[in-house]
């Protein structure tokens, strides 16, 4: 098979070398960025610290004050890549006996919600820490906070808590492919249907597959984990299919996994049970190839969040291949629980490259011939012409583009990231 391949000008040194050191959103000593509220519900606003100590002795901190039921938080604009700032602190003082909660949101340009964090403030005689891993890749353009949201305000200092030092964290590792589950088509209550009828909408864009398109079952879970992939011993496998790893490599699997409780399980003997009956099965496939398990540990009632090093059917850690696809199924015997499973990995030999840079990074449209789709990088906008100079499609943050509709023939494919644009071909047969 033919190959054409095509130049993505940028494409990692804009992900990558671009930001050189983790992010402050806020710490009022120094960043202390506009906050609004859209006219109602909490405000968010300089104040002295109230109790200096070792986790922030800084003189200023902001003081956020829930006026209300359901507000609309106290938002600010940011410009932050997750697929390169994985994680976040926030640094929490709530000097009440009764605690409360703090909720933070982020959102992307269009205003989809990439994130929801709620932390119950577990100690009112000190400043906490707080750490919150990401499971998103969109660009992150909005950080909103609030404080007991969707519970009345009593008019008291109970409503107050302070916030102070939401630090965005760079990593070594880039998060190339994230799904919470958090799906936009159903952001509360559980669900279950063929995943094909949601096509397009899943969180972490790629389309969920079982064979002859089976039932998934997603549960409404609370706090951290609203949305989850239950999938119990009669369940279809659900697979991820083609993830677009391409440049990458050292790749990692990470997942929030548990064991969802229930009498008929404990009676069928689940404490009992050795560990390989209790341990998850997942498979990871290179392209086409065949698929190789991944080794899992045995999982209980509480969260469980193993970080896996994926490798090939040769045992050697997988390196620098376009994609790769996940399978995930239940336990031998027991019913198993998914929640932000992630794909992460390093840029291939630790460089990244630009044409700038005098080393190209060149990457290919695949498949090619194309019959229903062809593969490209999920942070480039794609315009596709048609040999006479007509548009006939075009795609944006999107890793997979249909091409099903196009008759058979030879395509030009025009590639922006940024302000760089290079071109290349596919066939359509």
């Amino acid at each position: 098979m033919k190959r054409f391949y095509f130049t993505l000008l940028g494409i990692f040194m804009l992900s990558l070398s671009g930001y050189s050191q983790d992010i402050t959103v806020f710490d009022f000593d120094g960043v202390t960025p506009a906050f609004s509220n859209g006219g109602w519900g909490d405000t968010f606003v300089p104040n002295a610290n109230p109790l200096s100590d070792a986790v922030n002795s800084s003189a200023n901190v902001g003081k956020l004050t829930h006026n209300g039921g359901y507000t609309n938080g106290n938002s600010t604009a940011v410009d932050i890549d997750s697929k390169v700032y994985s994680s976040y602190e926030v640094s929490v003082y709530s000097p009440n006996t009764i605690k409360g909660k703090v909720q933070i949101q982020l959102k992307d340009a269009s205003g989809n919600q990439l994130d929801w964090y709620e932390q119950a403030v577990t100690d009112s005689t000190k400043w906490i820490k707080y750490t919150r891993n990401l499971v998103c890749t969109s660009k992150i353009t909005a950080v909103t906070v609030f404080f007991n949201n969707g519970t009345n305000s009593t008019g008291t200092a109970k409503d107050t808590v302070y916030l102070d030092n939401i630090v965005f964290k760079k990593s070594t590792f880039n998060t190339l492919y994230g799904e919470s589950f958090a799906a936009s088509w159903s952001p509360w209550g559980s669900w279950s249907g063929a995943p094909s009828t949601k096509a397009g909408s899943w969180f972490g864009k790629v389309n969920l597959q079982t064979t002859g398109d089976a039932n998934i079952n997603l549960d409404q879970w609370w706090g951290d984990h609203g949305h989850v992939l239950k999938i119990t011993p009669t369940d279809a496998v659900v697979i991820i299919p083609d993830i677009n790893v391409a440049g990458f490599d050292s790749l990692k699997l990470s997942a929030d996994m548990s064991w969802p409780w229930s009498l008929t399980e404990q009676n069928a003997g689940y404490y009992s049970a050795s560990d390989a009956d209790k341990s998850p099965l997942i498979d990871v496939k290179i392209g086409a190839g065949d698929w190789v398990p991944v080794p899992t540990s045995a999982i209980g009632q509480n969260w469980a969040t193993p970080v896996i090093l994926l490798k090939d059917v040769s045992g050697n850690p997988i390196s620098n291949v376009n994609t790769i696809s996940i399978r995930l199924s239940h336990t031998p015997l027991f019913t198993a629980v998914y929640d932000n499973v992630k794909i992460l990995g390093k840029v291939h030999n630790g460089v990244p490259t630009s044409i700038e840079a005098g080393k190209p990074n060149v990457l290919s449209i695949y498949p090619n011939p194309a019959t229903t789709y062809i593969v490209i990088p999920a942070s480039a906008k794609a315009s596709i012409f048609n040999l006479s100079g007509e548009m006939v499609k075009s795609a944006e943050n999107c890793e997979k583009v249909d091409v099903s509709s196009l008759p058979n023939g030879v395509y030009l494919v025009k590639m922006t990231v940024g302000n760089s644009t290079t071109q290349s071909k596919f066939v359509k047969k």
